[in-house]
């Protein structure tokens, strides 16, 4: 989101040794001379502003903090709202430059950490609607009985998630008190999705994954479960539709530059901007999207086009091919001709297109790594 690049080609979150393992390992960091959302703005007198919840990837040097005025780290989700509110009124009083407000809320992000008893308790905050569609949307394996352990621990994450629904409702209601809602861009996404046991059988027998932890989480595999993520708009000229063109998180920036009229090489990005899209009905069919960077096993490349996907895991050279249209739940490997051959070619291009140089692993201070240990990463690893 930050770069209009994809991992290939930013670097960040990848790993040298041929098998990632962000328990014990510490990951690379954003390439030197990729640079940011908030750097481009900065050339153009916007101020810049984080505010983000547990914000340890952001303070220990991976380079997230670039080019941002000020970063905000509240302990709470709630807090980061709190916080917003509070600038939005500032800004709003005293207003001097265009502004770009970054929000990160993390709470739902820990919910495999939460205690039996936490997940009973955030599970009756749910409405009985809340409940009913909660168990509707749950796997085969967390909700045959609602009462269960288990369906405990996924309607809290669906609590959490709601939580979170509610909070960015408070950030919207309070851009539109202030008048601010007419003149702003709101861009709201997610940057992974969770997996519940969706796939572990599969998983297990493929294989790799440095703890043997399979079927749960994120950070472990390329399914549509934890790539196909919520990605919506809030944009003052247009009117609200559900577009179905293929897009991806790397265009967000270059459509942020083009709402924003602001000259940029086009060549430069993986991303590619929704701005003509959006207003001429522009097709995208055929259109490539890519995924890599493995935070927990073999490194796995993926593409999807046109409904078709391929998985190439590097380690052992298997490949994958599903059809997503008739099989959305990645359940029957196929075996697909020419379309295996083409998306084989461009995964290849992909991989090809990698960008090695001067990015790795930044040395983290002790109280860095604890913060990071506290939210379930680099276990592991010892502190200076």
């Amino acid at each position: 989101m930050f770069t209009g690049r994809t991992p290939n080609r930013h670097g960040a979150g990848s790993f040298r040794a041929p098998v990632a393992d962000l328990g014990r390992s510490i990951p690379n960091w954003l390439r030197h001379d990729v640079e940011t959302l908030p750097e481009i703005l900065a050339r153009r007198g916007f101020s810049k502003h984080a505010i983000v919840s547990q914000a340890s990837w952001f303070r220990n040097r991976f380079g997230l903090d670039r080019g941002f005025d000020t970063l905000s780290m509240p302990a709470t989700d709630a807090g980061v709202v709190e916080a917003a509110r509070d600038w939005l009124t500032g800004h709003r009083e005293n207003p001097q430059a265009p502004f770009f407000l970054y929000l990160h809320l993390m709470e739902a992000h820990r919910h495999f950490d939460w205690t039996r008893v936490g997940n009973r308790e955030r599970a009756e905050k749910l409405t009985p609607a809340q409940r009913r569609a909660g168990i509707a949307v749950a796997p085969e394996y967390w909700c045959p009985r609602p009462l269960a352990a288990r369906c405990q621990t996924f309607l809290a994450y669906v609590q959490a998630v709601a939580a979170q629904r509610e909070q960015v409702a408070q950030v919207l209601s309070t851009l539109e008190a202030l008048g601010l809602l007419g003149e702003t861009a709101v861009i709201l996404y997610s940057d992974h999705g969770e997996e519940f046991r969706d796939h572990i059988g599969e998983e297990r027998a493929q294989g790799g994954h440095p703890q043997d932890h399979y079927g749960y989480g994120h950070g472990h595999a390329m399914y549509q479960e934890l790539l196909h993520v919520p990605l919506l708009v809030w944009h003052p000229t247009h009117l609200g539709a559900r577009v179905s063109m293929p897009v991806s998180l790397a265009d967000i920036l270059p459509s942020v530059l083009d709402w924003l009229q602001l000259d940029y090489d086009r060549q430069s990005y993986e991303g590619a901007s929704w701005a003509a899209a959006l207003t001429e009905g522009t097709s995208r069919e055929g259109r490539a999207r890519f995924a890599s960077a493995i935070s927990l096993g073999p490194e796995q490349v993926s593409v999807v086009r046109d409904g078709w996907k391929r998985v190439l895991h590097l380690s052992n050279g298997k490949r994958r091919l599903y059809n997503l249209n008739l099989d959305p739940g990645e359940k029957q490997p196929l075996q697909g001709g020419a379309v295996e051959a083409e998306l084989d070619r461009l995964i290849d291009g992909y991989i090809a297109a990698t960008r090695g140089g001067d990015q790795g692993a930044p040395i983290l201070s002790a109280e860095d790594i604890r913060a990071l240990q506290s939210l379930g990463y680099l276990e592991e690893v010892e502190t200076p």
